[in-house]
C-alpha cells in the first residue's frame, strides 16, 4: 500500500473516531443537554425543568409564586452525594424527592417550608436527582423510598 493510501486511511479513521466520540459525548447526559424533560414515578408524568449547572441549582425555583399539576425541577448533579438544599427565597412549600444514581427514590422531603431557611435539607443516602414538586404531591402519588423513576 503506498505512503498516500496509508494516509489517507489513518485520516478518515481519525475523523471517524472523532464524529463517534462526539456522538457519544451528545447521547451520553440525554435528556440533559435539554431544558425541560419528563420524569415518569409510579406512573405519573411530570414535566420538570432542568438544573443541570451550578447556576441554576442555586437558584432553584427561588422567587417563583408556585408549580402547576404535573410540573417540577428536576436537579442534575454530575456525581451522587448528600447534596444539601435550602428554603431561601422560596415563596411556596415542596416535597423534594431524592433520587440514587440508579433511578429509585433513596429518600423524601415532605412540606419543606419557605419559613424553614436556612435549614439545610440532606437525603439520607447520596443522590444524582432530586425532583422538586409542590407539597403534598409525594403523599398524593403514593411515592414511597424504592420508587422506580425514569428520565426521558
Amino acid at each position: 500500500m503506498s505512503y498516500a493510501k496509508k494516509n489517507a486511511l489513518i485520516f478518515t479513521a481519525i475523523i471517524i473516531s472523532v464524529f463517534a466520540l462526539s456522538a457519544f459525548l451528545t447521547l451520553k447526559d440525554f435528556p440533559f443537554k435539554h431544558k425541560y424533560a419528563e420524569v415518569k414515578i409510579n406512573s405519573e408524568i411530570v414535566t420538570v425543568e432542568l438544573a443541570t449547572t451550578v447556576e441554576q441549582r442555586s437558584r432553584g425555583l427561588s422567587g417563583r409564586d408556585g408549580l402547576k399539576e404535573g410540573e417540577g425541577m428536576l436537579f442534575v448533579f454530575d456525581k451522587p452525594d448528600r447534596h444539601g438544599f435550602w428554603m431561601k427565597d422560596m415563596l411556596f412549600s415542596l416535597d423534594m424527592i431524592w433520587i440514587g444514581k440508579n433511578f429509585t427514590v433513596v429518600d423524601i422531603t415532605r412540606n419543606a417550608a419557605p419559613e424553614s431557611y436556612p435549614e439545610i435539607f440532606r437525603p439520607k443516602n447520596p443522590v444524582k436527582y432530586v425532583l422538586e414538586v409542590s407539597s403534598g404531591w409525594a403523599e398524593d402519588h403514593d411515592i414511597k423510598i424504592g420508587t422506580s423513576v425514569d428520565i426521558y
